[in-house]
C-alpha cells in the first residue's frame, strides 16, 4: 500500500540542497521523514467497539456464517501486524535530475481497506487514521528535518 505525496519545500532550502552536489545531504531530513510517517502510519488507535453495520443481508449472512464455522472470532483480538508491516525503502536520489523520492508502504493485504483515504472501510472511518491525514499532520515536521539540515 505505497503513496505518494507533494511537500513543498520553501524555495531557499530548495536552493541551498542544489548547490548539494552529491546527494548525501538530503538522504538525511528524506529519511528522517520516511521514518517519521512510518511510525505515525504504524500507531493504532484505541480500541472502540462498534456495532457491525451490514450493508446488505448477504453480508450479514456472509458474517454469521464465518463467525459459526470459527473462520472468524469476537470479540476480535488486535494481532499488531499492521503496525508491524509499516516499512520505508531506501530514499532515492538523482542528482543529476536534482529529484530525490521516498516510499513507504505496508505489506498486508488488507491494509488499504483500513488506512488508505481512497478505500478505507466505513467501519475503519473516524477511527483509523489514512495515509492522507499523516501526511497532512506531518508536513510541518518535514520541512523541520530540512530546515534543519539545509538551514531556513
Amino acid at each position: 500500500m505505497p503513496f505518494s505525496v507533494t511537500v513543498e519545500i520553501p524555495k531557499a532550502i530548495v536552493d541551498e540542497m542544489k548547490r548539494s552536489q552529491d546527494g548525501s545531504r538530503i538522504r538525511i531530513p528524506l529519511q528522517k521523514s520516511l521514518y517519521l510517517l512510518a511510525n505515525r502510519m504504524a500507531t493504532y488507535p484505541n480500541k472502540r467497539p462498534r456495532p457491525m453495520n451490514f450493508v446488505s443481508a448477504k453480508q450479514r449472512r456472509g458474517y454469521f456464517a464465518k463467525l459459526r464455522s470459527g473462520t472468524i472470532k469476537v470479540p476480535y483480538r488486535r494481532t499488531g501486524t499492521l503496525g508491524r508491516l509499516w516499512t520505508s525503502a531506501k530514499p532515492k536520489i538523482d542528482i543529476g535530475k536534482k529529484e530525490f523520492y521516498g516510499e513507504i508502504g505496508n505489506a498486508t493485504p488488507y491494509g488499504q481497506f483500513v488506512q488508505d483515504e481512497n478505500f478505507q472501510a466505513l467501519y475503519h472511518q473516524g477511527n483509523w487514521q489514512t495515509d492522507i491525514q499523516v501526511m497532512e499532520n506531518s508536513t510541518n515536521a518535514i520541512i523541520r528535518f530540512f530546515e534543519q539540515e539545509f538551514g531556513g
